[in-house]
């Protein structure tokens, strides 16, 4: 592994010379990108209307442009800048000044969500839409029995989200109330701050593929990203999302340092995001083929995937003994009423695809596309990045009577590639900027300023509803 640090610290070292299009490529990348991605979005070959009201896919949302309400948002966009650079030049207290980062964020968010000028738009998902409208069931059954009772009560649940997942995000949202009270901004703020902390796995694995620098990057990259922005006063899914990116990361740094303890500790991780959504089977399957390629020995495979297997049973039988849940039996239940019937339709292999890449925003999607076709990135961990893109393509290419899911919404229940990618692009920012001469806080606050625009303009002409 020193090898390999050497050939990463080589090349970020190494100066970059040549015309100016090679030293600021990502000038002509970001704009190209940006127009393919209007162009698909405006001008491609959309269904006619999809689920009868969405009317511009692919985007998840009502087509309702507004004027854009700019006061909140100038503010906490300027607080949150100033302090980004801060975050970015000092060398101490990461840890404490990223914390005070993600709470300013929990406010650009906030902004941004005012963009539409209704606050009522940022607590709706935790008042009456989500899981919201079945939290009684909590009240009614106690945690225990409505952990236990779960599987046979989706026919009665009220919402898609609680028939379609373990009864875990249910019992986060009932506590959530009874740790704040009833007071649907502050349960909102809550989740949001929970949804935003994937920041630091952002940060883990810019670390990891490549340093510190990069590490502070990748989470400044994250939380002002269109996506974490949109869906943190939106969507509990943004909490599976911290949950599962961050199983992902462990198994990241387990991998590519070959340490099955780690493993151990990433199965953990990954067995309990598994009581909140079963999307935790696609870190798995990832996870499995990650393994095979970089590992190459049996014996080490061998190793990784048993602790990493025994760690996940371990904690989904400690939450079946002491909390009720039985993940299995949801599951079964969820596959008697999943989603499905919509004709296949060869639009959604590229236009949920499109959905992320709009949601990632162009800094996140350039630069982390550009960073995991490096070799030095992907031996230090990348590959998992990459190795979960082809398994999502994959996945999107499936017609519903296999996935069992209605097309759209990808942009939301795969927000977990969002940190993910963002540790990439973090790591890919960080090799330019020195190639490039160029500080790196500069280089960032131009790119964080892209991202909050990109929100903005999705926020003013999509209501995003989840």
């Amino acid at each position: 592994m020193e090898t390999e640090r050497q050939v990463v610290h080589s090349a970020q070292q190494e100066p970059e010379s040549g015309p100016f299009w090679r030293r600021f490529w990502p000038l002509i990348a970001i704009p190209i990108v940006g127009y393919l991605l209007l162009a698909f979005v405006f001008t491609g070959p959309a269904p006619s209307v999809l689920f009868g009201i969405f009317k511009v896919p692919p985007l998840y949302g009502y087509w309702a442009p507004v004027p854009i309400a700019p006061m909140p948002l100038v503010v906490a966009a300027a607080v949150t800048l100033g302090a980004i650079v801060v975050f970015l030049v000092i060398e101490r207290w990461t840890l404490a000044v990223g914390t005070v980062l993600v709470i300013l964020t929990i406010f650009l968010a906030f902004g941004v969500g005012m963009v539409r000028g209704d606050v009522n738009l940022l607590t709706r998902n935790v008042k009456t839409q989500s899981y919201a409208a079945d939290i009684h069931f909590v009240d009614e059954y106690g945690v225990r029995g409505l952990a236990m009772a779960h599987p046979d009560l989706i026919e009665e649940y009220a919402t898609y989200n609680s028939k379609t997942k373990p009864p875990g995000g249910l019992l986060l949202l009932w506590a959530t109330y009874e740790l704040v009270g009833d007071h649907a901004m502050r349960v909102a703020a809550v989740i949001a701050g929970m949804g935003l902390a994937a920041s630091f796995v952002a940060f883990a694995v810019g670390r990891t593929i490549s340093d510190l620098t990069a590490g502070k990057l990748a989470l400044v990259l994250f939380l002002t990203a269109p996506g974490p922005l949109l869906l943190a006063f939106s969507a509990m899914d943004v909490v599976f999302a911290s949950l599962l990116s961050a199983a992902a990361a462990g198994f990241i740094y387990s991998i590519s340092r070959d340490s099955w303890r780690w493993s151990a500790i990433a199965g953990g991780a990954l067995g309990v995001a598994t009581l909140f959504n079963f999307a935790a089977a696609f870190i798995a399957l990832t996870a499995v083929i990650t393994a095979i390629l970089m590992l190459r020995k049996p014996i080490r495979i061998a190793y990784h995937l048993v602790a990493a297997g025994l760690a996940g049973v371990l904690v989904l039988g400690i939450a079946r003994l002491t909390i009720g849940i039985d993940v299995l039996a949801s599951y079964i239940a969820y596959r008697g009423i999943r989603g499905g019937g919509f004709p296949y339709d060869l639009y959604w292999v590229v236009g949920q695809p499109t959905a992320i890449m709009i949601f990632m925003g162009l800094p996140i999607l350039v630069f982390g596309i550009r960073g995991l076709l490096r070799k030095e990135f992907r031996v230090r961990g990348a590959t998992f990045v990459v190795v979960l893109c082809f398994v999502a393509l994959l996945w999107f290419a499936l017609p519903d009577f296999v996935t069992g899911i209605r097309r759209g919404e990808m942009e939301r229940i795969w927000a977990y590639v969002y940190p993910l990618f963002a540790g990439v692009a973090g790591a890919e920012v960080g090799m330019w900027a020195r190639k490039a001469r160029v500080k790196p806080y500069m280089a960032a606050l131009g790119l964080c300023v892209l991202s909050i625009g990109q929100a903005v303009f999705i926020e003013s002409r999509w209501d995003t509803i989840f």
